[in-house]
């Protein structure tokens, strides 16, 4: 794949998924967008590219869910957002675009003392979702991961270190990539390792699916790790919401 392919397909995981959680279309001036109005609570176009001014998001916002979020994605090197696209709407937040080369070996650091299993019932999901609003530090609708874990293309998992549940992920396939989403651990032991240990597995696991490409979303906390690990940045995720929103 190209690098802009590669961008593309990192993008077209995460709308996908977010589409699982139950996000319906939505006209705005003529073009067809998604929206969730529950969590994760996102609005953004079918073209997955900015041609709608603020004005019009405005006037969609504000008729939904007050959490709602406005995506936008800028490739590496052009990280520059159209100012009549965010007018009106401030920045809430930036997330760093990853890829992994899965046809690249890699060796795990370490014996990892972490184990990962199938989210498969409701006290596993009920553990996951405490863990995850509790690394997150937002609401999460537990209905919505109980949707997604009958999914096929799916594994909602849950990280235990000996009887202890200690974090979250999801993985997410799509075509020749596998995506990974709500990396979260536990505040008790966060600062010990455990998501590097998570990531020795899950990529392993990621190529066991017959994927090709492992993608995420970084977050400042989560960049310096990542990139040991051989994560290469592929662009920023933008992410925009009313200006009077709390």
């Amino acid at each position: 794949m190209s690098t802009t392919a590669l961008w593309k397909a990192n993008i077209l995981n995460q709308s996908a998924l977010w589409k699982l959680m139950g996000a319906t279309p939505v006209e705005v001036q003529g073009e067809q967008w998604w929206q969730s109005n529950s969590w994760p609570y996102r609005l953004w176009p079918d073209s997955l590219g900015a041609s709608a001014s603020g004005a019009e998001l405005q006037t969609v916002l504000q008729t939904g869910h007050c959490k709602t979020v406005v995506p936008v994605w800028t490739e590496q090197g052009t990280n520059e957002v159209c100012a009549d696209y965010v007018d009106g709407l401030t920045l809430s937040g930036q997330l760093v675009q990853m890829y992994l080369n899965l046809k690249v070996e890699h060796s795990p650091g370490y014996s990892p003392s972490i184990t990962l299993v199938d989210v498969c019932d409701d006290a596993m999901l009920h553990d996951w979702w405490q863990i995850c609003q509790q690394a997150f530090g937002y609401d999460i609708d537990i209905k919505v991961m109980r949707t997604l874990r009958g999914h096929n293309e799916v594994r909602l998992l849950l990280a235990t270190q000996g009887k202890q549940a200690v974090g979250t992920a999801v993985l997410y396939k799509t075509g020749d990539v596998v995506g990974l989403h709500q990396l979260g651990v536990a505040k008790a032991v966060q600062g010990q390792g455990v998501a590097r240990q998570m990531m020795e597995q899950l990529i392993p696991m990621a190529r066991q699916w017959q994927a090709s490409y492992m993608m995420l979303q970084a977050s400042s906390a989560g960049l310096g790790l990542y990139e040991k690990l051989g994560f290469e940045r592929q662009g920023l995720l933008h992410n925009f919401r009313l200006c009077n929103q709390g």
